[in-house]
């Protein structure tokens, strides 16, 4: 019979988002500098990151913003959540 092996635990948290009709609070970023082509990443206090559909938000990068709107879930390993965004507030 084989000894008995100290085995790896691991924590398992509940996703705290939920797809579809939602609102989440973040950091709004961009992948480019103001002005130029990029994409809008919204950052989440548990260091996750959202990609955002939306546009001509430059003024607003570095701040804390409400976004309310269609989340859905990364398309596969290694990627991003994505949201369509309908309002956005500070």
């Amino acid at each position: 019979m084989p000894k008995p092996q100290q085995a790896d635990i691991f924590a398992i948290t509940p996703d705290s988002l939920n797809y579809g009709e939602t609102t989440v609070i973040g950091e709004l970023r961009k992948t480019a500098p103001a002005g130029e082509v990029g994409e809008y990443l919204l950052a989440l206090p548990d260091s996750r990151v959202i990609v955002l559909d939306i546009s001509g938000v430059d003024h607003l990068v570095g701040q804390t913003v409400i976004l309310k709107g269609e989340l859905f879930p990364s398309a596969g390993p290694g990627q991003h959540l994505s949201m369509k965004v309908a309002k956005l507030t500070l």
